[in-house]
């Protein structure tokens, strides 16, 4: 039971570590995907309103109905979760990030009992201590996309998976939580192909094998057969091309996501060192050296880990065209990189502890803890108050407070709408279009901004200086802050 006091206290640390930011607006480092889920979340709460018969929830022109079931791109598990969490606590940024927050405790508690069953409790602690200190964990730990949500779930049903044989409940437990991940996003079915190899060749376990390759398959069968009936048969092929474009295998990819090889391994180096610091990533290349030592009698503890690093791995190796442009891909690794370096450091403070002495050992553990916490700190901090999403935010907040709910509003800025338009969206809820117009589209047809009831432009942004000069003209107006409002229905 003293063990457990000593997670609960770890536990406790991390949840007040991760809350730190919980009610920020989605500013940030890649809080686009906060606005991204939200709005789809908002359309998913529409329609349960709908359903039980409140119709307070106001849908966006950016969501089609279509997909107001799941955003076909990704298998349809987490706008779901999004949703009960909303419904639960309310819609608002708080109750989105509230999910990873409590599912990153769940994989801290998980990798320790990975530690334990694999090596010692020592491992377990140390792993989820090392886990809650690395800049990855502490700022990506909350945001509202897969990874965070995927890596408990896989973590969860891998340590299930080590002890299936312990009793039916955890037979149980592992396939419900295999289900979740599979659910939750594709990088489920690379731990589920993990184990399937580990399974069936070492646990000598076909039957097992066998059972996680049809839940796979069924689950990936149900993804096609329900976006083609919902969108038609051409949406499985979009979803392919979509694929091809993360892999970095689409001719029709941007010029500026195309990279060498060199480059993307150079790239995801640096995430590496950054966001897990550069002590586990030594501690961790460590534990592999210690593989090669062992040749012939690596243990069967090791083999297991082992998956953990061919998971993450592997996912990023596959889907390089994401993981270069996304850091965070890396933590589907942090469940591995944690209880490697953990192991490691372990075997040297027993090392010094029996032929040095105790303290000595005391006193490299201190500093193994301290030295991951404040390795990158400047950089975490700056993560942290990141704010290069304002402008939409602060348009959004705008057109919320100036506007109806049942108002279309142009935004005369394709290039803002296409950078800041999902923050926009998520903070107006509105129906807003942004597209650029000339003096000579609107000469050509003079009806063109007929059906807006707000026309907005912003500043310092390309817009045809005839077309200012009408809507001055024409319309009454407010300028706040960058923005100018025009009434186009007075």
């Amino acid at each position: 039971m003293r063990v457990y006091g000593v997670i609960f206290l770890i536990l406790l640390f991390a949840f007040i570590l991760l809350s730190t930011n919980l009610s920020k607006p989605f500013i940030g480092q890649h809080d686009w995907n906060g606005a991204f889920w939200g709005n789809l979340t908002r359309n998913y709460l529409a329609h349960f309103a709908k359903l039980t018969g409140n119709s307070n929830w106001h849908t966006l022109d950016r969501v089609h109905p279509n997909e107001l079931v799941f955003f076909h791109h990704y298998t349809p598990l987490l706008p779901v979760l999004f949703t009960a969490t909303s419904i639960l606590f309310g819609f608002n940024e708080v109750s989105l990030r509230l999910l990873t927050l409590l599912l990153s405790l769940v994989m801290v508690f998980f990798i320790y009992k990975i530690g334990n069953l694999l090596y010692s409790k020592e491992v377990g602690l140390l792993a989820s201590l090392f886990t809650l200190l690395t800049p990855m964990f502490l700022y990506y730990g909350t945001l509202t996309d897969h990874e965070p949500v995927l890596v408990p779930l896989g973590t969860a049903a891998f340590y299930f998976y080590l002890t299936f044989k312990k009793s039916e409940w955890h037979r149980i437990v592992f396939f419900m939580f295999l289900l979740l991940m599979l659910l939750e996003s594709w990088g489920g079915y690379f731990l589920a192909a993990g184990i399937v190899i580990h399974s069936w060749v070492f646990q000598k376990n076909k039957r097992l094998s066998l059972h996680i390759t049809v839940i796979a398959i069924g689950v990936l069968l149900f993804h096609f057969f329900s976006i083609a009936a919902i969108k038609g048969p051409q949406t499985v092929v979009d979803f392919f091309r979509y694929g091809l474009f993360r892999i970095n295998g689409s001719p029709d990819a941007p010029a500026s996501a195309h990279f060498t090889f060199i480059q993307y391994i150079t790239t995801e180096l640096r995430y590496g060192i950054i966001y897990f610091t550069r002590i586990l990533i030594l501690l961790s290349l460590t534990w592999f050296i210690s593989l090669i030592g062992k040749k012939r009698h690596i243990s069967r503890s090791d083999i297991s880990l082992f998956i953990l690093f061919v998971w993450g791995i592997s996912f990023v190796l596959v889907f390089r065209n994401l993981a270069y442009i996304h850091d965070y891909k890396l933590y589907l690794l942090l469940p591995f990189i944690s209880l490697s370096s953990a192991y490691t450091t372990v075997s040297i403070l027993n090392y010094v502890s029996k032929r040095v002495n105790r303290k000595i050992s005391y006193l490299l553990l201190l500093m193994a803890l301290l030295g991951v916490a404040f390795e990158r700190l400047p950089y975490l901090l700056t993560l942290k108050n990141t704010s290069f999403n304002l402008p939409g935010y602060t348009l959004g907040k705008v057109i919320a407070k100036k506007t109806k709910p049942s108002d279309k509003i142009l935004l005369i800025s394709k290039e803002f709408d296409d950078f800041y338009g999902e923050f926009t969206r998520f903070y107006a809820n509105r129906e807003i279009m942004g597209k650029d117009i000339t003096f000579y589209d609107l000469e050509k047809n003079p009806h063109e901004l007929d059906d807006y009831h707000y026309c907005i432009v912003v500043k310092n942004r390309p817009i045809d200086q005839k077309v200012k000069d009408y809507l001055e003209e024409k319309y009454s107006y407010e300028t706040i802050g960058d923005f100018t409002l025009f009434n186009s229905q007075i």
